[in-house]
């Protein structure tokens, strides 16, 4: 899960976690948030790291395809974020 490596969170990164510091928020409106129109491989990357570190999860685990699939933010998401860190 979480180590030092994920410290240094893209731009990317932390505008999503931004996003998700509001509400939880479906694909659309992350995408939205970011200035996408489309999943690209840079955000569905930028996703998957932070899922696997833990800053974000989904609100239905068990079907990540689900139409009523949305993010939030964890605990551990919420430290990082008021980190303060625009790297």
């Amino acid at each position: 899960m979480y180590d030092e490596a994920y410290d240094n969170l893209s731009k990317l990164q932390l505008k999503i976690i931004s996003i998700l510091k509001e509400k939880d928020a479906n694909i659309q409106d992350i995408l939205s948030g970011c200035g996408y129109s489309t999943r690209t491989g840079n955000f569905k990357k930028s996703l998957s790291v932070l899922i696997e570190a833990g800053f974000i999860e989904m609100t239905i685990p068990d079907k990540p395809r689900s139409k009523k699939q949305k993010y939030r933010l964890t605990g551990l998401g919420r430290k990082r974020l008021n980190k303060g860190d625009n790297n």
